[in-house]
Parts: C-alpha cells; structure tokens; sequence
C-alpha cells in the first residue's frame, strides 16, 4: 500500500486487471439490478394477482392447474396446495365435462373466450359463473389463462325480474278479471231491480186472495235476496280494487 500513496506508473497489465475487474463488477451490479427488478415485478404482480375479485387459473393447454389466487381458493372452497392437485375437468359438473376440451381449443382461446357456463365447488355445489379465457406466452411456454366469475346474483336478480314480472301479468289478469265481474255483477243487479219492480206492480194488482199473489211474494223475496247478495259482490270487489 505504500506504492499507493502517491502517483505512481501503472503497467499494463495492471491497467488491464484493472479494467477487467472493473468490467465484473459492473457486470455483477447489472445482474443485480436486473434480478432485484425482476423480484420487484414478480411481487407486483403476485399482490395483483392475489388481490383480484375474480378467480384466476394458470394452466396448461392439458387442462393441469399450475397456479391459481386466493379468489380462486375461496369461490371453489380448496385450500391453494389441495387445488393445484386438481385438473380443469374437477372443477366442472360430470354433464359439463365433455365440453372442457372446447375451452383449451386453440381456436376459441386465442382470441378470447366468453361465456356463460357453471362450475362446482369442493363440496359439490353447482353454480352459475362467467367464463373467460385466453392463451398466453407465460416464460416461453403457451399458458391458458382462465378468469372465472361467480354469476350467482346476477342469476338471482335476473329470476327476481322474472318473478316480479310473472306477478305483475297476475295482478294485472286479476284485476281485469275483477272488472269483469263487476260489469256482470252491475248488469245482473239492474235485472233483479227490474223483476223487483215488476212484482211489485203485479201485487199492486192483484187481489190479496189471488192464487198468484203468493207466487209473485215469492219470485219478490227471492230476487231481494240475490239483489242484498249482489250488493255485498259488488262492495268486495269494490274493496279489492281499492
């Protein structure tokens, strides 16, 4: 080290050692950029791909699960190392399975695939999801990229709208047929007022001892009786309508 503390003449092969060992060391620090990068972007995409609502699936063109993210855990009811042990087909009803070759189909997944379709849980409950998958280059290597949603409360929102439309159509059937009954309840009352009106007049004339008389009494109370029933229709039905 003394040599060092003042100028001195380097040789050249010192000259040479020197540049070299300077050429490894910053060959060493760009590696190590590189590598502390590289780990930068896989923890990114970790944090990315573990905080995403849907559940995602990579997997090989085999239908193998190779990785997967906690929604996925939690909407197929599998802990992470039990569902990378399954396959495409486990996670299928048994009458879906034949069309799990059309998903990992070149043709359908390189541009995009989107449907509806139902998967099953770990516990065998069957429910409706969003399918959507696509064929990725993933470190050379095709990928199938599989995103999958749960579909279960549109499914219920959309019968929801389907019953309350099934409700309108029978409020609507009875109201018309409330109308109905009502005209025909009207129309049957102006009748009895009619025979009412007219019995009346034949015991006007009639002489109380007439054989007649006590027929048309009768014909009289009877169409009283059905005229108080009527009205009684006529005020449910008007209650009804209220």
């Amino acid at each position: 080290f003394e040599d060092c503390q003042g100028q001195r003449e380097w040789s050249a092969a010192e000259v040479d050692a020197l540049q070299a060992a300077s050429l490894l060391g910053g060959s060493a620090i760009h590696r190590l950029r590189l590598q502390r990068e590289l780990l930068d972007q896989k923890n990114r995409y970790r944090v990315l791909f573990d905080a995403a609502s849907d559940a995602i699936f990579i997997e090989s063109l085999e239908g193998a699960i190779l990785d997967c993210n906690r929604a996925a855990c939690e909407l197929f009811g599998y802990l992470k190392a039990d569902l990378m042990r399954k396959k495409a087909s486990d996670l299928v009803p048994p009458e879906l399975i034949e069309e799990v070759p059309e998903v990992f189909s070149d043709e359908t997944t390189t541009g995009g695939f989107f449907r509806e379709s139902r998967a099953r849980r770990g516990d065998g409950t069957v429910f409706p999801i969003l399918l959507n998958t696509r064929i990725l280059s993933v470190q050379g290597e095709p990928r199938l990229i599989v995103f999958i949603r749960d579909n279960s409360g549109f499914k219920r929102s959309e019968q929801e709208q389907l019953e309350k439309a099934d409700r309108l159509q029978e409020a609507a059937r009875l109201e018309a047929a409330q109308s109905q009954a009502g005209e025909l309840a009207a129309g049957f009352n102006d009748l009895l007022t009619h025979i009412i009106g007219h019995a009346e007049l034949m015991l006007l004339d009639l002489a109380p001892d007439s054989p007649l008389a006590a027929t048309i009494q009768e014909i009289r109370s009877t169409a009283l009786r059905a005229s108080r029933t009527n009205h009684q229709l006529l005020a449910q039905l008007g209650r009804k309508k209220s």
